[in-house]
C-alpha cells in the first residue's frame, strides 16, 4: 500500500530528525533536507498542513545555512510553495514561487522546462489571488 510506504518513510525522516537535532547545529544543510523529505511524505498522505510546516522550517534553515540563490533551495521552496497554495495560501506561495524563479533563472538556460513550470506556478498564484484559482475565463468574449 502507497499510503503505507509514504507513513514508513514520514517515520524514518522524523527519526532522523531527531539524532540531527541533537547531534547537529541547528542551521545545518542536513537539517533541511531531512525536512523535506518529512514534508513530501507528508504532503503526499495528504497532510498538507504538516508538510506545510516541515517546508517553512526547511526553508528558514536554508535561508541561514545557504549563500543567497543557491541551487538546493529551488526544490525545497517549490514544495513549500506548492503546500501554501494547496492551502489557499496564495500570497505565501506567489513569494516563494518567484523565488524559485529568480533562483532557476541564475542555474539553468532561459528554454529550461523548469522555468516554463515555475512561470505556470506563479500565474496560478496569481489567479487565487484574485479570488479565481482555477484560472477561468471568468469574461468570455462576447458573440
Amino acid at each position: 500500500n502507497e499510503l503505507k510506504e509514504f507513513d514508513e518513510a514520514a517515520t524514518a525522516f522524523a527519526e532522523s530528525l531527531v539524532l540531527f537535532r541533537k547531534n547537529l547545529p541547528s542551521n545545518h544543510p542536513e537539517l533541511a533536507m531531512t525536512l523535506n523529505g518529512l514534508g513530501v511524505s507528508l504532503a503526499n498522505q495528504r497532510k498538507v498542513v504538516e508538510a506545510k510546516d516541515a517546508f517553512n522550517e526547511a526553508v528558514k534553515i536554508q535561508h541561514e545555512s545557504l549563500p543567497p540563490g543557491h541551487p538546493a533551495m529551488i526544490g525545497t521552496l517549490e514544495n513549500c510553495a506548492l503546500a501554501h497554495k494547496q492551502l489557499g495560501e496564495y500570497e505565501a506561495a506567489l513569494k516563494m514561487f518567484e523565488e524559485v524563479d529568480q533562483t532557476l533563472r541564475k542555474h539553468v538556460p532561459a528554454e529550461h522546462p523548469h522555468l516554463k513550470q515555475t512561470s505556470a506556478h506563479i500565474q496560478m498564484a496569481k489567479n487565487g489571488l484574485n479570488g479565481n484559482p482555477a484560472g477561468l475565463d471568468l469574461n468570455p468574449p462576447k458573440n
